[in-house]
């Protein structure tokens, strides 16, 4: 996710960050939906921009699970070699 003491001031793409984001938007700021569309990378070098789709799973008004997810779009390939 996020450790800027790591050097990684964002991380895009995965999800990771969007589940629990979409979560805390939900439990502690009150935000009464269970879909979000929630972008990432755009700030990073190179710019790798991401529109996750999180879905939360309620029951009795409590998140139970999520589904985070999106497309992907491949910018580059290389070829590594393991010996």
């Amino acid at each position: 996710m996020f450790a800027p003491r790591y050097g990684i001031l964002e991380e895009a793409g995965t999800g990771m960050a969007a589940g629990p984001l979409a979560s805390y938007l939900y439990d502690m700021l009150q935000l009464k939906k269970t879909n979000f569309q929630i972008q990432q990378g755009k700030y990073m070098v190179p710019p790798s921009s991401s529109a996750i789709h999180v879905r939360l799973q309620l029951e009795n008004k409590r998140v139970t699970s999520l589904m985070a997810g999106g497309k992907g779009m491949l910018t580059r390939q290389i070829e590594i070699t393991l010996n």
